[in-house]
């Protein structure tokens, strides 16, 4: 028995739809953001790398040593 490719297509569509809604779309809103300096209320301010150079500059020892 032969499956055709658009019934297969019809079961798999919601599934991948609701897994971009919950899991991508944040994860690319935060990617995108991480470049932004942001106060609660506030605009946002680009910075561009800024914020990951300080944070293996400045976090990284401090995170290690709390975590191991």
């Amino acid at each position: 028995m032969k499956v055709k490719k658009w019934k297969l297509a019809s079961f798999l569509l919601p599934c991948l739809l609701l897994f971009a809604l919950i899991y991508l779309a944040p994860m690319c809103m935060v990617f995108g953001s991480s470049f932004f300096e942001w106060k609660a209320g506030g605009v946002f301010k680009f910075i561009g790398l800024d914020n990951y150079i300080n944070a293996f500059r400045n976090n990284c020892k401090n995170g290690y040593k709390n975590t191991y």
